[in-house]
């Protein structure tokens, strides 16, 4: 009676004791999350500076196409390298002249209305 006594009351102060045992093989210990979530970071990173890098390529890959179906113009079609006549040359000085002076009277409307005196 007395062992049984003895075996009861060992169980009784057994099972608090195995309650408050951390159970280390389901345990994640803190640093270790920090350094799973750091790697994994990383990694995310490494990723994106990959794509990163690829799209830049991609993009000069394109600029360098379309330049290269551009046309270019035959040397001495500009325009305005071709030679005019002395009543050809005199209308286009006449019509710059005109332009500037047009130019120059909206400026000084512009100019005159806000140096008006004020009220």
């Amino acid at each position: 009676m007395r062992s049984l006594v003895l075996i009861a009351f060992g169980l009784i102060l057994a099972s608090p004791a195995t309650a408050q045992v951390v159970n280390f093989r389901n345990a994640n210990p803190v640093g270790d999350q920090h350094r799973f979530e750091t790697e994994r970071l990383r990694l995310q990173s490494d990723q994106r500076a990959i794509e990163a890098r690829q799209q830049a390529l991609n993009a000069r890959l394109t600029q360098l196409e379309l330049q290269s179906r551009r046309q270019s113009a035959p040397i001495g079609s500009d325009p305005a390298a071709t030679a005019l006549t002395l009543e050809q040359a005199r209308a286009a000085r006449q019509a710059a002249t005109a332009r500037r002076e047009t130019i120059v009277r909206g400026v000084t409307a512009i100019d005159d209305w806000l140096d008006r005196p004020r009220n």
